[in-house]
């Protein structure tokens, strides 16, 4: 519990400074959308556990795309 507290404190203290960074809110989106691909990635390599597994890669590659299309779409709209 104790863990998941601090990794937590670390992911908001990691998009405040990325935010802060970058004005355009469009580049952090996108950098975080290869966050849960990277994730599986190392957790796959590196076999700390059976789960996410070869089929949340190939989920990755059906989602990926949509969430993209969704962030340059609002990019666009805003703009």
């Amino acid at each position: 519990m104790f863990m998941a507290i601090v990794l937590a404190f670390g992911q908001m203290i990691s998009v405040f400074i990325v935010t802060k960074m970058f004005p355009d809110p469009i580049i952090p989106a996108l950098a975080m959308t290869f966050e849960p691909f990277i994730a599986c990635f190392i957790v796959y390599l590196t076999n700390i556990q059976s789960l996410p597994g070869d089929l949340a890669m190939i989920g990755f590659i059906f989602i990926f795309p949509g969430i993209l299309v969704v962030l340059i779409g609002q990019c666009f709209h805003q703009r």
